[in-house]
């Protein structure tokens, strides 16, 4: 079949909606493509547009040809912009990943609950514990605004649940330990370096109204101010450097973490054959009220969990 590919100036000219960066990118592709076609005899110029000729298996081959020696990112955002060229130019075609293609996750960075678990184990602080385990969990929200905001008087321990701003989250056996243990812990033991002369621990002011209380200095009005995401962030950076960089702990693979280990409970319930696809796991997310990037956690949950 053949397809009119315009020019590019003609293409420029509709993509002008897009962003810049979004734009230059297309077009760039646009170039690589028709230097494809004309490298394989399959191009025609006529007037001021090129024809091309696509047949057989030349989608699979244009996506091969075009995406040598490169990494799984960079070969999808490739695709991306070949089937953005054709929508541009109103053509009903698409084009595919390889069917072999399957993105290399460091797996080492997502946890499953009893690594998580482990993990905790190995640290003093209950406060620490908390929020490695709820960031698990799920209770995050942006710049971990919903963990670092919990207030003593938003958690009701004896219905098992912590009130946020628009909902309540539920406890599991788990984070209801850790939640009590929090609360509890009047002082805070710092990871110190060999040889420093800082106080191995520092007393929390117990007139802070948060859970996830702060160092008393002056930035924090004496310990009574909310923790800044900065702190936050990086305490899990001092608790990798703590247990020597055998975990990598941060907000993002927590959660992703923590939507597997919800996705490997909830298997039975969403899938019929106990395997996850693009739909059903589309379903989970929507279901859920969750936010991910759902080819990206469905690859990682197939190297992570599923064993051949």
């Amino acid at each position: 079949m053949n397809y009119n590919l315009k020019n590019e100036n003609v293409l420029s000219e509709l993509l002008q909606n897009e962003d810049e960066k979004t734009r230059i990118g297309i077009l760039k592709v646009y170039k690589v493509l028709i230097f494809w076609f004309a490298k394989e005899g399959k191009l025609v110029e006529e007037g001021n547009d090129y024809i091309v000729e696509i047949v057989g298996n030349d989608k699979e081959k244009i996506v091969k040809d075009m995406n040598q020696n490169k990494t799984y990112n960079a070969i999808m955002a490739i695709i991306f912009k070949i089937n953005k060229i054709f929508k541009t130019l109103n053509y009903d075609i698409h084009f595919s990943k390889p069917k072999n293609l399957v993105a290399e996750f460091d797996l080492s960075k997502y946890l499953t609950q009893d690594e998580v678990l482990q993990v905790c184990s190995k640290l003093t602080n209950a406060q620490d514990k908390f929020i490695i385990y709820a960031a698990f969990c799920g209770l995050i929200g942006k710049d971990a605004e919903d963990l670092r905001g919990i207030k003593i008087k938003d958690i009701d321990l004896e219905k098992r649940l912590i009130k946020l701003k628009d909902t309540e989250f539920k406890l599991d056996k788990f984070l209801f330990d850790f939640t009590k243990d929090t609360l509890e812990q009047k002082e805070y033991k710092q990871y110190l370096e060999q040889g420093s002369n800082a106080a191995e621990f520092y007393l929390f002011n117990s007139n802070s109204e948060y859970l996830i209380k702060t160092k008393p200095d002056a930035r924090y009005g004496n310990g009574l101010k909310e923790m800044g995401y900065s702190t936050i962030r990086k305490r899990l950076l001092i608790i990798n450097d703590y247990l020597d960089n055998k975990v990598q702990l941060n907000f993002t693979n927590l959660k992703i973490s923590g939507i597997m280990h919800q996705m490997q409970l909830n298997e039975k319930k969403y899938t019929q054959s106990g395997y996850w696809t693009n739909k059903n796991l589309k379903e989970f997310k929507e279901d859920n009220n969750l936010n991910f990037k759902i080819q990206e956690v469905l690859s990682i949950y197939k190297q992570k969990y599923i064993k051949e």
